[in-house]
């Protein structure tokens, strides 16, 4: 009786432990680590609270974004004539020009106050990039880096995302060679012919991009920027390819350069994060929301996708649309009219301290 007694039990185990699967399936059950920014389950948010953790669904980005981007178009390139297999970018026979075929989606009858995120350094972290493209609403736009390796799957997640992408251009920046651009750069010092090969050595390295910026991740190319005789011929490409330009150089001004007359053109308003830090970039969204109320629209520049910044932009576009401003893709600030700052003063006494 003995025996036959163990023998049931010893079966009874096997029997469970058939049951339960291999210990590496329950292993493989155990919950993941969960995301920097989670997005609730259809259907198990709570009525009338927030997630507990930043939160940006994708159903705030249908409404702004009309859908995916396109992606490059044959029709919009031409070889580069000093580059192998480089393709550069032009405005098509028919006249469409890459600002607006690759733009992101946007209602244009919507009159709220508009505010644009340009997240640069896309490309020079693999992890920190994705982390971006995965998580910010498709109305925040990208700055790519020419020096990213392997970007076709960034890329396609980015168009697949609604996001519109600019290309970062190296460029001469405060502090150089200390703040190296790297060796493709635009440099003071360099002829306009050098330059001019740099530029299109930066266009070619991707396509179906809107335009161009100075930002490099941290870097902002404000030594060449202030150089009106190598900047002018630099806009007087990226105007005859159909392209628009935004300089990282918080406030910069329009007349600065002849040539931006001739193509969309924008200065940042602020770096949301520079200096980075949990309280400096929260100052530097509210002060974004205090300047897209006076002049009707802002930018705001983030230098890196970093885990933290990315944090707290998912916790500020939460209750943007209660506060009455839209989230708008760079694109469309840029070529909105640009008005005085006339009433700073008032709305910063009335909001308190930024």
């Amino acid at each position: 009786m003995f025996w036959s007694g163990l023998l049931v039990v010893a079966a009874g185990g096997i029997g469970a432990l058939a049951w339960m699967g291999p210990v590496a399936e329950i292993r493989e059950q155990a919950s993941p680590v969960a995301p920097l920014i989670q997005k609730p389950e259809p259907g198990h948010e709570a009525a009338g609270t927030p997630p507990a953790t930043p939160a940006l669904s994708r159903d705030i980005a249908a409404r702004q974004n009309g859908g995916v981007i396109a992606p490059p178009d044959p029709a919009l390139l031409e070889p580069a004539p000093d580059i192998a297999s480089g393709m550069l970018p032009r405005i098509a026979a028919d006249g469409r020009a890459p600002m607006t075929v690759y733009a992101a989606g946007f209602d244009e009858h919507d009159q709220r106050p508009r505010i644009a995120l340009l997240v640069a350094g896309i490309g020079m972290s693999a992890a920190e990039s994705r982390l971006a493209i995965a998580n910010l609403p498709s109305a925040v736009s990208l700055a790519v880096s020419p020096y990213a390796a392997e970007l076709d799957e960034l890329l396609g997640a980015a168009r697949a995302g609604g996001h519109e992408t600019l290309v970062s251009l190296p460029m001469e920046p405060q502090g150089y060679p200390l703040n190296d651009p790297g060796h493709h750069a635009m440099l003071t010092g360099a002829s306009l012919a050098a330059n001019a090969q740099r530029l299109d050595w930066a266009l070619t390295r991707f396509g179906g991009y809107v335009g161009a910026t100075g930002a490099l991740g941290a870097l902002r190319g404000e030594r060449f920027a202030a150089a009106s005789d190598q900047m002018e011929p630099i806009l007087e490409v990226m105007a005859q390819r159909g392209l628009l330009y935004v300089d990282p150089r918080p406030n910069a001004r329009r007349q600065t350069w002849r040539a931006a007359g001739k193509l969309p053109y924008r200065g940042v308003d602020l770096v949301v994060d520079d200096p980075a830090g949990r309280e400096n970039v929260e100052s530097a969204l509210a002060r974004l929301e205090v300047i897209a109320l006076n002049r009707g629209a802002a930018i705001g520049l983030i230098g890196r996708p970093a885990p933290l910044t990315l944090d707290r932009i998912g916790v500020w576009l939460l209750g943007l649309e209660a506060r009455g401003i839209a989230l708008a893709p760079v694109s469309v600030v840029v070529q909105m009219p640009q008005a005085p700052d006339i009433s700073r003063q008032t709305h910063l006494s009335s909001r308190g301290p930024p």
